[in-house]
């Protein structure tokens, strides 16, 4: 095979003025044995270009009739630069002090290009045009020549597509390396924003959401109800936390501006009657598209997992539910109306929260609540023992959410309505607080990085967008 690198004959064609030029380039042959340049995917140019470029025009052997979108749709244009891609270089430190202060050259040869980075003893990203590069690490010395390291270099990453092979060479000897891969969960979830966002929780003293608004926060989150435990008491005539939340999450997107929506997610311990209550409540008084969240029975799942409590466990469903519609005038769901699936049981309940959603307000957004403490305690994350890795402590979760079938309704002809997210509580003491590491809540970064290793197991597991839950602002 011939090597890249690529010679070609430029020259102005036609009258020029001080205005408009022509340049055609052809003759593009391979250097070593002037070959024609068969191009398959993509040909870079770099060249000196006046400012005001409007017009390319390219002759293409091909045919343009049956097929023009396999051409037109190719193109791939940069100002100022090749389209660039990125490489990092994760260069050790250097191993001799004489050398501290030295970088480490590192050269990309791409036919008769080539770049030079100087690299300190770091991770650290470059941009980098797309291609096939040759890649060398030269000698690192002191400033006086005294004292030379040779690098050695090793590839730790490759990008790999779905049916094509890769090789990495190793020993001198191409080896080729199996890979498999697994599809990520959607993460776009109706009423939140498609970027990494954050909320924060209120007490409705302060009207305005100032705080809010400063913070350009892209959710509210507030208590439903008169306690914020599940108004246990008995059936509640009116619920202004869910409606004043509503009003305060519209003010602060009016007021923010710039197109950004701002939802309002209300936390609720309810039973079906007083859920019912809000549910209703945010579809009169939200907004259409998207009119509230919810966070539904925090703790529920993770002390029932705590306590291994199974499944089937004798919980009564049907008759609260079916009282609960009837209080609440809700025509048309009469006891016969409600699936079978739903049984006086742990998993029963579940379902009927899930359906309840499904019935009375599809256009909400909604998710059920896991705890770290699920598993027993929350002590494993401070653990350094292989068993207790954030990826084993997933799959107990995941296995013990999916027992209930909070999750895993997705047949489309099951009645059973499916949550768009699952929130992954930490524990809302902050950590700078005497009821925080007292009670053995003090995360270092080694405990961050596990605790968001557990979140995104839990997503790809359940194919699920997970919402970290209850972060200390400190």
């Amino acid at each position: 095979m011939p090597s890249t690198e690529i010679s070609c004959n430029v020259a102005v064609e036609g009258t020029e003025s001080v205005w408009y030029g022509k340049l055609v380039v052809d003759k593009i042959r391979y250097k070593d044995d002037d070959s024609p340049v068969t191009i398959n995917k993509f040909l870079g140019f770099a060249f000196k270009s006046p400012i005001h470029t409007e017009k390319f025009t390219f002759e293409i052997n091909g045919d343009l009739g049956t097929d023009p979108d396999r051409y037109t749709k190719s193109f791939t244009l940069s100002a100022g630069r090749m389209p660039s891609g990125t490489v990092a270089i994760d260069c050790a430190a250097a191993p001799d002090q004489a050398l501290a202060h030295s970088l480490q050259p590192v050269f990309f040869e791409r036919g008769n290009q080539t770049r030079l980075w100087d690299v300190p003893g770091q991770y650290t990203p470059y941009a980098l045009p797309v291609g096939n590069y040759k890649v060398t690490a030269g000698e690192m010395a002191n400033p006086d020549e005294t004292l030379v390291s040779v690098a050695r270099v090793s590839l730790g990453t490759i990008t790999s597509r779905v049916g094509t092979d890769k090789s990495v060479e190793g020993s001198g000897t191409p080896t080729t390396l199996e890979l498999n891969t697994v599809r990520g969960a959607n993460l776009k979830v109706r009423g939140f924003p498609d970027f990494l966002s954050f909320g924060g929780l209120s007490d409705l003293v302060d009207p305005t959401g100032k705080d809010f608004i400063a913070a350009r926060a892209s959710s509210v989150y507030k208590y439903a109800g008169n306690d914020g435990k599940g108004d246990p008491s008995g059936y509640l005539t009116d619920d202004q936390a869910t409606t004043k939340t509503i009003q305060l999450a519209a003010d602060i997107e009016s007021s923010t501006g710039g197109g950004d929506q701002v939802l309002p997610v209300m936390i609720s311990y309810h039973s079906f009657g007083n859920l019912i209550l809000s549910l209703t409540l945010a579809n009169k008084h939200g907004k259409k598209s998207v009119p509230t969240g919810y966070i539904v029975n925090p703790d529920f799942l993770g002390a029932c997992q705590q306590q291994n409590i199974a499944s089937t466990y004798h919980t009564p469903a049907r008759r609260p539910l079916t009282k609960a519609l009837k209080n609440r005038n809700i025509t048309g769901t009469t006891a016969a109306a409600i699936p079978a699936e739903i049984t006086d049981t742990i998993r029963g309940h579940v379902l009927a929260v899930n359906w309840l959603f499904l019935t009375l307000a599809k256009s909400l957004t909604f998710g059920w609540q896991v705890k770290l403490w699920g598993l027993g305690s929350g002590r494993w994350l401070y653990s350094r023992d292989p068993k207790d890795n954030p990826i084993a402590m997933t799959k107990r979760t995941a296995e013990y959410v999916r027992l209930v079938g909070a999750y895993n309704n997705r047949n489309p002809s099951s009645s059973i309505y499916q949550p768009g997210f699952l929130a992954v509580d930490r524990y809302e003491a902050d950590d700078f607080t005497i009821r925080g590491y007292a009670n053995g809540w003090s995360f270092s970064s080694c405990e961050w990085l596990r605790f968001y290793a557990f979140c995104g197991a839990l997503s790809l597991d359940h194919q699920m967008p997970v919402m970290p839950w209850q972060i200390l602002a400190s």
